[in-house]
């Protein structure tokens, strides 16, 4: 069953009625009967028939380590309050994987449960800032970054990513200087959401020199570190500013993709801890207790060479969207993600160029706006959009006929608008088509 205008009035979106127990068609082959029955928001709140490609999590099925101990824990009736931060599983587990995959020693009495790191986000302008404080974020970025100052009575400062025209970097000079004005805390996003880069040992040595300098912390969102591909060296902000000096917020649910289970953990370490106890613990913890089973399971060998796998096979997607994007519009601007399953791309000099989300939606394809990454008054970004590829082959297939399938249809359009009507005089001809060269700035 493809998702194919054919059925987009019967495509139910609603309820399990028909999906199987098991599946035989292998860890990563999501197939779209399964997905379009399902009640999460990426595929309940998508019009029936269009691809979902703006939510951030994949389609994929829990790998079966963790599906398993869920299943267990709820035929068993084990769903009640999670254990305290003191006795919880979760310290000894996230101080080991951090220290085997990271390279990062981690004090287990460093690591505090969250129900996921947006609420760290929050927990950490309520700890390091007083309201009215300053608070620094690297636009664009993830909507809840924009939001959080402002909705706890902080101000935000906003000091761009800058473009060099081969990546994205920090701009550290903006960042000093945004503390030097007053600033406290640095909400960073690295891996960066949207734009897929991970920032540089340099750059985050330079950062931690600079935040230690002025006395200011630095937060840092780590949770797409685990889908980091082939080629790129991840450096946690943690080994850079030491296990004692560093806020960082871990959770595997973004690369396994089970966000409603609710959990993550924020490594604060003893610079920051007293500050960060004196916020009431009820805004800053409450995991669930099948979300820390589940990251438990997550963190142990088997579910990591799942994880493994599928990196493998989102790096092979990531390659084939970047070709299909090139082929399918002259003219867009995108860079591979070094990280992660979300594709951020230009398409500001395409045939697209006036609302590239709804020519996607036309063709039955529901992307993100590159609006939602900046100030809500802000247009700047209007020509971007975000992609979500993690999903099945079947799936991702029928995505990149569609992305082709909205190139002809907008490049047939443009050739249609050039030709004359009969109601045109015999010697107008059309308006050539100008662009101007990209800036630094422009660069995507």
């Amino acid at each position: 069953m493809s998702l194919s205008s054919e059925n987009v009035e019967t495509a139910p979106n609603a309820g399990y009625s028909s999906v199987p127990a098991t599946s035989d068609a292998g860890p990563f082959q999501a197939s779209t009967e399964d997905c379009i029955q399902r009640t999460g928001m990426k595929w309940s709140e998508t019009v029936p028939g269009t691809i979902p490609a703006w939510v951030a999590e994949t389609d994929f099925r829990l790998p079966p380590s963790v599906e398993s101990v869920l299943v267990r824990a709820v035929t068993s009736g084990d769903v009640g309050y999670r254990p305290s931060d003191e006795t919880s599983p979760l310290r000894a587990s996230w101080s080991r994987h951090l220290a085997t995959e990271w390279g990062v020693d981690v004090d287990p009495d460093s690591v505090f449960g969250v129900p996921g790191v947006v609420t760290g986000l929050y927990a950490s302008i309520r700890a390091f800032t007083k309201p009215g404080g300053e608070v620094v974020v690297t636009t664009p970025v993830y909507a809840p970054f924009l939001d959080a100052p402002g909705e706890l009575g902080r101000h935000r400062v906003d000091v761009p990513l800058v473009d060099d025209g081969s990546r994205w970097r920090l701009d550290l000079d903006g960042i000093d200087r945004a503390f030097a004005g007053g600033a406290r805390l640095l909400l960073l996003c690295h891996p960066h959401n949207p734009t897929g880069t991970v920032f540089e040992r340099s750059e985050l040595v330079e950062l931690a020199r600079i935040a230690a300098q002025r006395g200011a912390v630095v937060v840092s969102d780590e949770v797409h570190a685990p889908v980091t591909y082939a080629g790129t060296d991840f450096c946690s902000y943690a080994e850079v500013a030491g296990p004692e000096h560093c806020v960082v917020l871990v959770s595997m649910s973004k690369a396994m993709s089970f966000a409603g289970l609710l959990c993550g953990a924020a490594i604060v370490g003893a610079a920051w801890r007293d500050e960060w106890l004196a916020i009431p613990r009820r805004l800053r913890s409450g995991p669930s207790l099948l979300g820390v089973l589940a990251t438990e399971a997550a963190l142990e060998p088997p579910a990591q060479e799942w994880l493994r796998q599928m990196v493998t096979l989102l790096g092979s997607h990531r390659d084939r969207l970047a070709a299909t994007l090139d082929e399918a519009f002259p003219g867009v601007v995108h860079r591979a993600p070094e990280a992660g399953y979300l594709y951020w791309a230009d398409f500001s000099d395409t045939s697209i160029a006036g609302d590239p989300v709804a020519a996607f939606a036309d063709v039955g394809l529901r992307v993100e706006t590159g609006n939602y990454f900046v100030d809500s008054s802000s247009d700047d970004y209007a020509g971007h959009v975000r992609i979500n590829f993690g999903t099945s082959d079947e799936i991702f297939t029928e995505m990149l006929d569609r992305i082709t399938a909205a190139g002809h249809a907008h490049d047939a359009a443009t050739r249609s608008s050039a030709i004359p009507t009969s109601a045109t005089p015999t010697s107008a001809t059309p308006t050539p088509r100008t662009t101007t060269p990209r800036t630094t700035k422009d660069t995507q």
